[in-house]
């Protein structure tokens, strides 16, 4: 219902939502009479979300009638979640900026206590903002072998090898880590899933071209789980995706 709101299609409230030829074709808004849905805007006019209600009781004019005040308190909280957003913004690049305790001396990435470290601190931003974000981990395939068969000195090439991969291939908001021997971990919040989408076709190619061999496993931020647990359900994908080539 949202989304027809901040297309066009319906009016920001209705007292009978039967009456919105936009609402009124869809099942799934079957057991809503009345709603409200007005977009909460970025100062630049972006999109930040929208504040809805709705009631199974078809009602009287009384939200028509309070929309301009609606509107205006929307507004404001608009403005107020901006500054914050602005703050939190802030924040995240004076953190990035002290990671040099925290990098990987192999790979020049974030190691594994600054990879806990920037997860805490966005699990709290999540849980302020819900904006979208992604996992991404990715194991090395074949670490063993190459140890064993052409030295600790190639295994290190090849853990650099595609540390610069994922350095290259992430964009500038993306914080990519070596999580422990040869794994990895890009975590992307503030990004859409067909930009992680691409993302991952990127890696695949780039990956394929380096003559390195990995499997990767992605999940997406959820409100039904914690960014750790997030991590989880991504590294269980990387394993399946692992098992899946044997």
């Amino acid at each position: 219902m949202c989304s027809e709101v901040v297309l066009g299609n319906a009016p920001p409230v209705s007292s009978n939502r039967a009456l919105v030829p936009a609402l009124s074709r869809d099942d799934r808004w079957e057991g809503i009479g009345a709603y409200v849905s007005i977009p909460i805007l970025h100062n630049d006019g972006s999109l930040f979300g929208t504040l809805c209600g709705a009631d199974p009781i078809t009602g009287d004019s009384v939200l028509e009638d309070n929309l301009a005040l609606l509107t205006l308190l929307c507004r404001l909280l608009g403005t107020i979640l901006d500054v914050d957003y602005q703050r939190a913004q802030s924040v995240r690049l004076a953190e990035t900026a002290q990671l040099d305790a925290e990098t990987d001396p192999l790979t020049g990435l974030l190691n594994r206590r600054g990879w806990n470290r920037i997860l805490e601190a966005e699990q709290t931003r999540y849980r302020q903002f819900a904006d979208p974000g992604s996992i991404i981990i990715v194991d090395l395939d074949g670490m063993k072998t190459i140890n064993d068969e052409l030295g600790h000195a190639a295994g290190d090439e090849y853990v650099q090898r595609a540390g610069k991969i994922l350095a290259a291939c992430a964009h500038p908001g993306a914080v990519v880590s070596r999580l422990g021997g040869d794994e990895f971990g890009i975590a992307l919040p503030d990004t859409q899933p067909r930009a992680v989408d691409y993302l991952v076709e990127c890696l695949e190619k780039a990956f394929r071209n380096a003559d390195v061999c990995c499997s990767i496993g992605r999940a997406d931020f959820s409100m039904f789980q914690s960014l750790s647990e997030t991590w989880d359900t991504a590294d269980a994908e990387m394993y399946r995706h692992k098992r899946s080539k044997h």
